[in-house]
């Protein structure tokens, strides 16, 4: 931005959102405040849900979260995390990510702003499923989770689900311990009923030996 107000030029973003970035889809949506450039919003944009199936369908990608992370990040003008994403979805290599028993969750929400939950007054949503106000997806994703890991809909359930999809505070560590408990397993067992390399022991931290030569005297 300050290059831009310096009248400086940059160098045009070449990667695999440049499609995108070359249509100009306003930020805002347009003029509507309330929509999204995200195809899996509560009310993404109509622009945007056009050039979002021209975008998969060109690039074989999954219609998924992902995909439609990346492009929101791509009109965002974020080329870094759209390409993140786009990797993701592609199934190229990324940066290193979580890889648990909650890494569908994770993906979900990863790199997303928290929604605006709109009532009259604009409140804050949450990823859990017992809050007043839980955010679009969460319940529906909330109750997939419990029924896949055959958990109850409690609150020890809902704070699992949170601690993965929080994307401003992840706690995979603390998740995968919760969700091994509440299954009687360790979390050992709990990767490896799920086909997943185990995440490998604390180690101690390794000793310096210091060898100490006889005295000749």
């Amino acid at each position: 931005l300050y290059a831009r107000l310096k009248g400086y030029k940059l160098p045009r973003y070449r990667g695999p959102g440049e499609d995108v970035v070359a249509l100009g889809i306003a930020q805002n949506g347009g003029g509507d405040q309330d929509c999204e450039n995200n195809y899996f919003a509560p009310n993404p944009c109509p622009a945007a849900v056009r050039a979002f199936r021209d975008f998969v369908r060109k690039h074989n990608l999954p219609t998924d979260h992902r995909s439609a992370r990346a492009f929101e990040a791509y009109v965002e003008g974020d080329y870094r995390t759209g390409d993140v994403f786009y990797a993701f979805a592609a199934g190229l290599p990324g940066p290193p990510q979580y890889a648990g028993p909650g890494a569908e969750i994770a993906e979900l929400a990863s790199g997303r702003h928290r929604h605006i939950f709109r009532t009259g007054s604009a409140r804050e949503c949450e990823f859990n499923y017992h809050h007043a106000f839980p955010c679009p997806g969460v319940v529906e994703q909330t109750e997939k989770f419990a029924k896949e890991h055959g958990l109850p809909l409690d609150h020890q359930t809902a704070k699992i689900f949170e601690s993965y999809a929080n994307p401003k505070n992840p706690q995979f560590e603390l998740a995968d311990t919760m969700l091994a408990e509440a299954k009687g397993m360790t979390v050992a067992e709990l990767y490896e009923s799920q086909g997943l390399t185990p995440p490998p022991d604390d180690e101690e931290p390794k000793r310096l030996i210091v060898r100490i030569r006889p005295s000749r005297s």
